[in-house]
């Protein structure tokens, strides 16, 4: 949940950023890459690098989420089946507590 917060104040933050800052991100800027040189805009770059993150971190996010989900689910199915179980031996003591009273009128009798 904090997760879910601190990532959607961050691409606020991010977004706002971009959008007030235009010039900065249309900026070429020339890189050597000692092989060659290239132009580039380095803030659309590091702004993509920054949505990859951004999705990785809320994949992590949705995946831990699912995984939770699948355990609770998991344990309310094993719980109703232990409570099946105690139900059903219950009926068969209360059968038996029965039949011994049972028995026990007759054996009085």
């Amino acid at each position: 949940m904090y997760r879910t917060i601190i990532l959607t104040v961050f691409i606020l933050v991010n977004l706002l950023f971009f959008l007030f800052n235009w010039d900065i991100f249309t900026t070429y800027i020339e890189t050597d890459l000692l092989v060659t040189k290239a132009s580039t805009l380095p803030f659309f770059i590091l702004q993509g690098f920054s949505l990859i993150f951004l999705l990785l971190l809320w994949f992590i996010e949705y995946y831990r989420d699912v995984k939770q989900d699948l355990t609770v689910t998991k344990l309310q199915k094993e719980l109703m089946e232990l409570k099946k179980e105690n139900e059903i031996k219950n009926l068969k003591a209360q059968q038996i507590e029965l039949k011994a009273q049972q028995t026990e009128k007759h054996t009085i009798n």
